[in-house]
């Protein structure tokens, strides 16, 4: 479900997601067909912080998709592709 390609899509929170990136990446060096299918929430994983109480406080990130390195997977048609 997460998993970290790159820092400017945050829709990881911990090391599983950093290994389960790593797989996809080194897949991708060794030419290896495999598609990785995950969410993509419009506020991602939110940001603690402590503040000075000892309180937590979280920060969510507001996701602008035009903003992201992604793109609308198509079918041959221009159709957007569903997953059942």
């Amino acid at each position: 479900m997460e998993f970290c390609i790159h820092e400017s899509l945050p829709i990881y929170s911990g090391g599983l997601g950093v290994l389960a990136g790593d797989h996809l990446k080194s897949a991708s060096d060794l030419n290896i067909p495999l598609i990785g299918i995950g969410l993509l929430y419009r506020q991602g994983y939110f940001q603690q912080q402590i503040d000075r109480d000892g309180n937590q406080i979280e920060k969510l990130p507001f996701l602008d998709y035009s903003q992201l390195p992604i793109s609308l997977v198509t079918d041959k048609e221009g159709n957007e592709t569903l997953v059942s």
